[in-house]
């Protein structure tokens, strides 16, 4: 295939030796923009009741009524327990765009902080439908009221990635975060924005922003899925960056 200038091919195989396929690495993320990537909990302090509005820019699914389950006071939020069991009955596919974020740059930078935990404590999980990646949503404060984007505990199963997310963190900071990322901004040929923790904390960081970049893309994302989808199970980067075809299963 055609590279861009500064990207590179990276040959990939599944746990077990069989080949995938060959990912294009680029030599940097895609910038989102300096200090909008994700906004933790400790930014949480800064809502007031004179905070603006949010965009008119409709969330994408009613679930945008739901509040999070972190307390706005809290710095060091703990889990609220597992979430929902299997649903084989309300699987429905989206195109969302996603991008990544990482150990290095998180909020605070060098943590896994997150602000909505639901079944980590901090960022993290294999993939599994047990124990879901951490992804960041974005969200809106309105009223001294934040509401994410879809709701803490949300499951996702990313094909691509063949890994399932878990809605435990924000992304966007300020008293306006509806206005940047992640709760606008993305292609118009995506719904939503989905900002996947791809871990990368045993690693240089390098790696992990090579990864972040090699994933940023629309992406067929399945919301509310089965717990029997295919799973390779680990951090999407762990001194490597595992991404798969999307087979249409």
């Amino acid at each position: 295939m055609a590279l861009a200038a500064g990207v590179t091919a990276v040959a990939l195989v599944r746990p077990g030796g069989e080949p995938v396929i060959s990912v294009p690495v680029a030599s940097a993320p895609m910038e989102v923009g300096a200090g909008d990537r994700t906004s933790r909990s400790q930014d949480r302090s800064t809502a007031t009741a004179s905070a603006p509005s949010p965009s008119a820019t409709a969330s994408p699914s009613a679930s945008a009524s739901a509040s999070p389950s972190a307390d706005a006071s809290s710095t060091t939020p703990t889990p609220t327990g597992s979430a929902a069991p299997a649903r084989t009955d309300t699987e429905r596919t989206i195109t969302a765009f996603l991008t990544g974020y990482s150990y290095w740059d998180n909020t605070p930078a060098g943590s896994a902080t997150v602000a909505d935990p639901i079944v980590h404590s901090h960022a993290g999980g294999t993939g599994s439908y047990a124990d879901p990646i951490t992804v960041a949503v974005g969200h809106s404060i309105t009223g001294g009221n934040d509401v994410l984007d879809w709701p803490a505990g949300t499951r996702f199963y990313v094909p691509k990635l063949e890994r399932y997310l878990i809605v435990e963190d924000t992304c966007g900071d300020g008293r306006a975060p509806q206005n940047g990322a992640c709760h606008r901004g993305y292609p118009a040929d995506a719904s939503t924005w989905l900002d996947v923790y791809v871990d990368g904390a045993g690693s240089d960081r390098a790696v992990s922003d090579s990864c972040m970049a090699a994933i940023t893309g629309t992406s067929r994302v399945i919301v509310d899925p089965a717990s029997t989808h295919q799973v390779a199970a680990g951090p999407v980067s762990d001194g490597t960056c595992r991404t798969y075809a999307d087979t249409g299963q």
